[in-house]
């Protein structure tokens, strides 16, 4: 596995559960009314030098959904959701651990090693084989990634 794909794959992981937090706000975006969150209910007119007028930021906002660049968002936003939730479930059940604590619940690398097993004591860091799990589990899920992109689903364990 090439190190822009690790750092990718780790990236991923890391942001899942902003992701979530980013769906709940795409689906109350949309659930919302026409107007914008904000108070900013001005008209803008035309310039002095003689220009169009501009949208105000509600018309901008009823444009946008009217396209719905929000449901686009949300469904892309859902899909990457779907698709990491099913590589980590396709796991073992030694790579899901890892990556649950790792990325999901944020341990130290430290204290994966040693939850799992894969502590050395003497020298106080993690024994080689860790690194070897941790290179397995995000091969595995950067694989199911891509396969769900490529199929355009959230991906299924095979």
């Amino acid at each position: 596995m090439r190190d822009d794909q690790v750092r990718y794959t780790e990236a991923v992981l890391h942001d899942h559960r902003a992701r979530f937090d980013r769906i709940r706000l795409l689906r109350e975006r949309l659930d919302n009314d026409v107007w914008p969150p904000s108070e900013a209910y001005s008209i803008v007119g035309a310039s002095k030098r003689g220009t169009a007028a501009q949208a105000s930021e509600p018309e901008r906002w009823a444009i946008k959904r009217a396209e719905g660049v929000v449901q686009k968002k949300l469904s892309r936003e859902l899909a990457f959701h779907r698709a990491v939730e099913n590589a980590v479930s396709c796991l073992p059940q030694e790579e899901a651990r890892f990556v649950q604590m790792r990325y999901f619940d944020g341990h130290s690398h430290n204290a994966c090693a040693q939850d799992l097993g894969y502590w050395e004591p003497n020298r106080r860091e993690p024994l080689r084989s860790y690194w070897s799990l941790r290179l397995r589990a995000l091969e595995q899920v950067w694989r199911h990634i891509e396969t769900a992109r490529a199929d355009g689903d959230g991906g299924a364990c095979g």
